[in-house]
């Protein structure tokens, strides 16, 4: 028995998004399959099941909701499912899935060694007095990984404005950046919508975490509502910093890294850009953990103290990379646009693509985009991460794609698509292929291919 999970086209099953399997079902029990971490945006999916022999009963409920079958071998799931080969009937099946609510992959985590040494201690008595605990923290702001990222530069407070509705003590500000080039710091400042008024709180400064969620700890901090505030951030060097485009004020003003003033300056003219930046918060005032008071009876027993070494697991700051690496001795091919051209490589052991990298010899300032596909028996199929569109120059460009799950070594098909003549480096003798495709999003599944007889220079950064 085999198990998967498709995304919904319409009504229907669409493209293949994870499966597991296979394994020998266990009857009258609930069957585990094991399938790759895969992220899903909220939505609705389709759970499905494949059987090697007829006479297995599995579980159902004619509930009125139609479930949709395809005739197919045994083996691995489909990439799509095939429109002209279903049929439908009134029963839904006993399947769930098991998820975590969060976006993207798990971050390092510190491991410890311990040193064994004895000591002798006193026993205290706890007589714990609690005080109203902050279990699940609120927050409030922009909690999304923005889809665009851009350098802001150091010595300078970029700030958003967010509508806090109800009282709130705020604990800690989250900010995501992309790059790790220094410290930072955040802030909360009052305000109107357009214009920041008087500092709240802020924290300390702290080293930057690449690629994800920095926490900074603030004092404890009650904010009246219904009320505007702003979420404001510095750094000490040029910063990637993540937003969304589309909505929000960002706002802000200069200053030296450091001590955040108790009154705004001044403002830059602000622009429609929202930073992936919120504060937590527990709802109304007072305290946010437990406060224990303690009375001592001094017994002397002898325990056995830890001392802990951590080892930190570390950030992939080296990527390696598979592909062509090197363009000398290679000859410039125009591209037509509107066509995808793919070259196949090889990824030497299981990782997580994080980004593309593309030598252009001839005819820069177009827009170009890279991708990347799996393969099937030689050619190109399913989309597994794709770049946005930028000017590409002359020399190497490097596109940042969102972080693919890990990913089982072997064969994968990098991939680009110009909306110009560009001209990229290629080697003769290769078995690279090409699709028409007008400039845009790549497809899901790449159609019929052409065969070009050469490789162009293109590689990708991986981590384990």
């Amino acid at each position: 028995m085999r198990m998967a999970i498709y995304d919904d086209a319409g009504g229907t099953p669409g493209n293949l998004l994870a499966e597991g399997g296979p394994q020998t079902p266990t009857g009258a029990s609930w069957n585990v399959f094991t399938m790759p971490p895969t992220y899903l945006p909220p939505g609705t999916y389709w759970l499905a099941f494949q059987l090697s022999t007829t006479g297995t009963t599995v579980d159902s409920e004619s509930s009125g909701v139609s479930y949709i079958g395809q005739n197919f071998t045994f083996g691995s799931f489909p990439s799509t499912f095939s429109a002209g080969s279903t049929f439908v009937n009134s029963t839904h099946f006993s399947m769930v899935a098991n998820y975590c609510v969060a976006a993207g992959l798990p971050t390092p985590v510190n491991t410890f060694t311990f040193t064994w040494t004895p000591t002798f201690t006193s026993t205290p008595t706890f007589t714990v007095t609690e005080t109203p605990a902050c279990v699940n923290p609120y927050h409030f702001g922009y909690d999304v990984i923005g889809p665009q990222h851009s350098l802001m530069g150091a010595n300078s407070v970029h700030a958003n404005s967010f509508q806090l509705s109800t009282p709130a003590t705020v604990t800690s500000l989250s900010i995501y950046l992309g790059t790790n080039l220094g410290r930072v710091r955040a802030a909360i400042y009052d305000g109107t919508g357009t214009t920041l008024g008087n500092l709240i709180v802020q924290s300390n400064p702290q080293s930057i975490l690449s690629n994800t969620w920095n926490n900074l700890p603030v004092p404890g901090t009650y904010l009246p509502a219904p009320a505007t505030y702003w979420l404001c951030y510095l750094t000490d060097a040029t910063t990637d910093v993540l937003y969304e485009p589309a909505t929000g004020t960002d706002s802000g003003f200069n200053l030296t890294f450091g001590t955040f003033p108790s009154t705004a300056p001044y403002s830059f003219s602000t622009q429609t850009r929202e930073a992936s930046i919120y504060a937590n918060y527990c709802v109304g005032p007072g305290t946010a953990t437990p406060l224990p008071t303690a009375t001592f009876t001094n017994s002397p027993t002898m325990t056995f103290t830890p001392s802990p070494t951590p080892t930190e697991t570390p950030l992939c700051g080296s990527p390696s990379q598979f592909g062509l690496t090197n363009s000398t001795g290679s000859t410039s091919l125009l591209f037509n646009p509107n066509q995808v051209e793919t070259s196949p490589y090889a990824l030497p052991s299981p990782g997580h693509v994080t980004r593309i990298h593309v030598y252009v010899a001839t005819n820069p300032g177009w827009q170009m985009r890279a991708a990347l596909y799996t393969d099937n028996s030689g050619v190109p199929q399913t989309l597994l991460t794709e770049s946005n569109p930028q000017t590409v120059v002359s020399g190497w460009n490097d596109f940042d794609v969102p972080d693919t799950t890990l990913l089982s070594a072997g064969n994968y098909w990098l991939a680009v698509n110009t909306n110009g003549a560009t001209g990229t480096a290629y080697f003769t003798g290769g078995t690279g292929k090409s699709f028409n495709q007008a400039f845009g999003s790549f497809p899901a599944t790449a159609p019929s291919v052409n065969d070009l007889g050469d490789n162009f220079v293109i590689y990708a950064d991986y981590c384990p």
